[in-house]
């Protein structure tokens, strides 16, 4: 998703919401022209990255030439997760009297998704291709342990006669 060259990240009217030790972060992307154009429907997230007010530091905000970024999918993220990153942007635009749009996108700012996207996909192509080798070693091992079995109990056999 790329945002036009007005738009940015707000960094100052970030907040943070505070669940058990992890820190819910969430900051709202504006029109630089119209800072309090309403209702805010775009917003950062992250965990740990950010103070309960403003310093929002996650992922690509300290980046001047990022205008791009990754949709987070509440699916992906679970019940728990999205309600504190909900409760984290309730928060911001309660400080900052921002209105809040009744469907937000959350969402991971970078300069570029598509390397973001790559590297993803490399990491699980990559834990996919380790893990499908292990359980052929596995299968293969286990098929050497059987035989062995079996061959055992054939000699086992011929001792009795």
């Amino acid at each position: 998703m790329n945002f036009a060259k007005g738009t940015s990240l707000d960094t100052a009217s970030s907040a943070g919401y505070k669940r058990w030790l992890e820190q819910y972060c969430a900051a709202p992307i504006i029109n630089k022209g119209d800072p309090t154009a309403s209702p805010v429907g775009f917003w950062a997230v992250g965990t740990g990255c950010c103070d309960s007010r403003g310093s929002f530091t996650c992922d690509g905000a300290g980046d001047a030439g990022a205008h791009s970024a990754l949709p987070i999918r509440s699916l992906n993220l679970g019940a728990h997760k999205t309600e504190s990153f909900n409760k984290a942007i309730k928060m911001a635009a309660a400080v900052h009297g921002l209105e809040v749009a009744p469907e937000t996108v959350l969402l991971m700012w970078a300069k570029d998704p598509h390397a973001i996207g790559k590297a993803a996909w490399w990491t699980a192509t990559s834990i996919f291709g380790v893990l499908t080798l292990f359980g052929l070693c596995a299968c293969c091992a286990c098929q050497q342990g059987l035989t062995h079995i079996s061959a055992m109990e054939a000699n086992a056999g011929l001792w009795a006669t």
